[in-house]
């Protein structure tokens, strides 16, 4: 079977940048293979997508990666494109301009005033309590989707999930409580409202002609887009609010029920041990081992 001439082109150079990457940088085999692999699926997206390799392109992709994958992979592939696109010397090159994003050694998130800005009203918004939920139970889009009536209780504000029960704020109580009493029965658009345990906990706004109320992953998706925010961008804020609310990872484990990477210890304060040091050294009550 023949390869197409730009396949054969693109693996050509991965070649040639493969041999950079091993001969003048001296750069071990197991993380040139890494970083071969991520140029390769970055080439892939490229002729998928009949992309051309420039700075629009390159924003695209990383945006892209930034919601499907996680936070210490996606910091990977990142550092691979980089190496990529910088041996490669293209043209206006993103990763050379100053402000762009993906340089900075800080992380895109919502601060907390950015949250609350999103929704300017103390009234019920159906979409404030689906990304909400998304937000303050760190859930992925599936178990979004696959929420049930059954896993709120409404006694105790709480969201059983993860084999855990999450507090919700007063606003996102406010909202489940609105949503549950009559609400629910609107969207749903029907005359004799008699909710089951097991039915969604969130439904589509559906016409009489339609019954099909299941959200898909994707619905949910495009709910949370329409807001300008990425999914990822809203889980990361999650925990990053936590630490600075001064949480463990020990109690963001107990809250949310999953663990976090280092990924996220640029966030946390560092501890200063000279004090320590010199109360041990010189303090008189000091233990002396």
């Amino acid at each position: 079977m023949k390869i197409p001439v730009q396949n054969y082109l693109n693996l050509e150079t991965l070649e040639y940048f493969e041999k950079y990457l091993l001969d003048d940088l001296q750069k071990n085999k197991l993380t040139v293979n890494n970083i071969i692999r991520s140029s390769k699926e970055f080439i892939s997206y490229l002729e998928q997508n009949s992309l051309n390799l420039d700075n629009k392109s390159i924003k695209k992709y990383l945006n892209f990666i930034q919601d499907s994958i996680r936070e210490t992979s996606f910091i990977t592939k990142v550092s691979a494109i980089r190496q990529f696109t910088n041996w490669l010397n293209i043209k206006n090159n993103p990763f050379l301009e100053k402000d762009f994003i993906f340089n900075r050694t800080e992380i895109d998130y919502l601060s907390t005033e950015d949250l609350e800005a999103l929704f300017d009203s103390s009234a019920f918004n159906y979409t404030e309590m689906i990304i909400r939920s998304f937000y303050e139970l760190h859930l992925s889009l599936s178990e979004l989707t696959t929420l049930k009536l059954k896993d709120y209780n409404q006694a105790s504000s709480n969201f059983n999930i993860r084999k855990i029960k999450i507090k919700c704020s007063n606003r996102l109580t406010d909202l489940c409580k609105e949503y549950l009493k009559s609400q629910r029965e609107i969207i749903a658009n029907q005359a004799f409202y008699s909710p089951q345990i097991n039915d969604d906990f969130f439904i589509k706004e559906q016409s009489l002609n339609n019954n099909n109320q299941t959200f898909q992953n994707l619905d949910l998706s495009e709910i949370i887009r329409s807001y300008g925010l990425s999914l990822n961008k809203i889980k990361r804020s999650r925990i990053i609010h936590l630490i600075q609310e001064g949480k463990t990872d020990e109690e963001i484990y107990s809250l949310l029920g999953v663990k976090i990477s280092n990924f996220y210890d640029q966030f946390k304060p560092k501890k200063d041990y000279r004090l320590l040091k010199a109360y041990a050294d010189f303090h008189p009550r000091a233990r002396k081992s």
